[in-house]
């Protein structure tokens, strides 16, 4: 099974919330839906963490994720 992957800066355990290009990547690139997993990452600080996505809020501009604790990376760019 492929590891669905996207950006998240100022990656944190808890809850957080994705909108313009990135919500539009991970639901209509991705193909992603509420329940299913992906791998978020903070390519700055070299973390990443595992993320369900939950049901869009309010308008449907704005995506909910629910963030596992954060661990360092397994790949990284070879140069910032």
């Amino acid at each position: 099974m492929r590891v669905r992957r996207a950006p998240l800066a100022g990656l944190r355990a808890g809850r957080a919330s994705l909108s313009g290009d990135l919500r539009r990547y991970v639901t209509r690139v991705l193909r992603l839906q509420a329940g299913d997993t992906l791998v978020v990452f903070d390519a700055a600080r070299r973390l990443e963490a595992d993320a369900e996505l939950e049901a869009a809020r309010g308008d449907a501009d704005t995506l909910e994720l629910r963030v596992s604790e954060p661990r360092p990376a397994r790949v990284t760019a070879p140069r910032p």
